[in-house]
């Protein structure tokens, strides 16, 4: 039972004994001597996998590839179904009106074909994204390692949108849909929560955080506007993670519950159910309080993390009046309070540039330093106690996840998907991804680099699902014809009828023009032969 605001409001009042600059010499508090010593880091069942990327790849993503359900409303569906068979049909009776040859099958038998889905393999979806639109898996020409037209003997463009079109991971009639905003995606966060703690052991310090999923548009909603975040607009998610690894064992979506007191429910998002006790949890000034570090230690776990003056039951006669450090006051001073029925319970006033307020349980006073860098590049020591260090080495974890899910190799942020959860889902992907590596790289014992995980993921699925098919050979090598009309004014490719639609197509009609031709027919022939990329 939480902490009521009348006792809150006592220990505001008459709570503390406070230590100022002359005495904060004589707190001296030593750090909790029972801390979580047991096993940590991978699973067994995650180490079997470790030793490639690929392998680390699809142990992440493969039961939370099993959730994706390509279903639909039945009603909305039939109707685009029948009337795209309808379109399709009225183009090929078009065709036939030009070419007796051209077959055209029933009105049913289309709409038949439309609707058999084909299973999409990760690799088409996440590994190997394009900035310029999914639609580059299907080009006609080399990109770097993309191998010209690799998707297109496989499956066909629009049958791949078509299936993106009607991709859903729930059920959208569901009653809950009304009371869950988070419902669409709701089946992939409790598989990613499930697959992610049973891959890794926590350690002995936790960081708490939210993170963010960046998505602009006004239709999802579950947007929220955080400014201090690099990403301002998207759907803010509760990460715990480990602080030594940036491993995240919960990646959660809910809504905030009413407060009770000053307690807002954060415990039952940080203290991971079924976990062994006795951890240092690590939150930042949204989350701590006092309530916060009383509930936690009665709970069995220890909290450090900075938090706002505004709070009840914070200690306001060590609290700097200043907002930055003043020239006469020397970096690093800081005040400290003991709370007079809770001695575990330590209160911090720390002047750094500006002054940072902190609440610590289970954590030393002893004096210690931080690096510090100054405006002109220099590194300082600034002196500070060791609760100061515990913060800084255990809140790194989350920010170090937020930089290798989303400025390197990000999938969330190569395609927008006009459809919210689609967009989510490729978050939730980026953090399958990340953990994979993590993992990966523990294994490796610090030897894999992040830059060439992700191409090695995508040249491994290349080899496993796509090589291992059998290929047809092409006949025709394309290449881009050189020429330009007008060199000197513009840019344009000179374009030529193609020769084999040129040849079949009906009288007095006109073949498409293009800017292809190929090399190996040109030199058998003695002449320049364009052809088309149907051919």
């Amino acid at each position: 039972m939480g902490i009521v605001d009348g006792e809150l409001r006592a220990i505001t009042q008459s709570g503390w004994v406070t230590y100022d600059e002359r005495r904060v010499g004589d707190l001296q508090v030593h750090a909790a001597d029972d801390y979580y010593g047991g096993l940590c880091g991978p699973t067994r069942s995650a180490v079997a996998y470790a030793d490639s990327p690929i392998g680390m790849f699809f142990t992440s993503c493969r039961k939370l590839c099993g959730n994706v359900l390509l279903t639909s409303r039945t009603d909305t569906a039939s109707r685009i179904y029948r009337a795209m068979a309808a379109s399709r049909r009225l183009k090929l009776l078009q065709r036939q009106a030009k070419d007796p040859r051209v077959s055209v099958p029933g009105l049913d038998e289309i709409d038949s074909s439309l609707r058999i889905f084909k299973a999409i393999k990760p690799t088409r979806s996440v590994v190997a994204p394009m900035r310029d639109g999914l639609a580059g898996h299907w080009r006609q020409s080399e990109d770097g390692t993309i191998p010209r037209g690799t998707f297109s003997r496989y499956m066909k463009r629009e049958r791949f949108e078509t299936i993106m079109k009607f991709l859903h991971f729930s059920d959208s009639t569901s009653s809950a849909v009304k009371v869950d905003r988070a419902w669409k995606i709701r089946p992939i966060l409790q598989t990613v929560e499930k697959t992610f703690r049973r891959g890794y052991r926590l350690g002995r310090v936790l960081s708490f955080d939210e993170g963010m999923i960046p998505y602009r548009s006004k239709l999802n909603p579950v947007r929220v506007f955080m400014p201090n975040k690099p990403s301002k607009y998207g759907t803010k998610f509760y990460m715990t993670c480990c602080a030594d690894t940036a491993y995240c064992v919960r990646y959660g979506q809910e809504e905030q519950q009413k407060k009770d007191g000053e307690l807002a429910g954060v415990p039952k998002a940080v203290a991971l159910n079924g976990q062994p006790a006795k951890r240092l949890i690590v939150t930042d000034r949204f989350y701590s309080s006092v309530a916060l570090s009383l509930r936690l230690l009665a709970l069995g776990y220890y909290h450090v993390g900075t938090t706002r003056t505004d709070r009840l039951g914070w200690c306001a006669a060590i609290q700097f009046s200043q907002k930055k450090g003043p020239k006469s006051m020397a970096r690093g001073t800081y005040r400290i309070a003991q709370a007079l029925h809770h001695p575990a319970l330590i209160a911090l006033s720390w002047m750094d540039s500006q002054p940072v307020n902190m609440l610590a349980t289970g954590c030393s006073t002893h004096p210690s330093t931080v690096l510090r860098t100054e405006k002109n590049g220099s590194r300082s020591t600034v002196p500070c106690p060791e609760l100061v260090v515990d913060y800084g080495k255990g809140m790194g974890g989350v920010d170090v996840l937020d930089q290798l899910r989303l400025q390197r190799y990000s999938i969330q942020k190569c395609v927008t998907f006009r459809k919210y959860y689609k967009q989510l889902f490729l978050g939730v992907v980026d953090m399958a991804v990340v953990n994979g590596f993590i993992i990966h790289n523990i294994i490796k014992k610090g030897k894999a680099y992040h830059l060439p995980h992700m191409p090695s993921i995508y040249d491994a699925c290349t080899r496993s699902y796509l090589v291992s098919v059998p290929i047809r050979q092409q006949v025709h090598k394309l290449e881009n014809v050189e020429d330009r009309y007008r060199p000197d004014i513009d840019n344009k490719h000179r374009q030529h009828l193609c020769k084999v639609c040129s040849a079949f197509a009906p009288p007095k009609t006109k073949s498409f023009e293009n800017m292809w031709y190929c090399s190996w027919c040109s030199e058998a022939f003695d002449g320049h032969v364009p052809l088309c990329i149907q051919v």
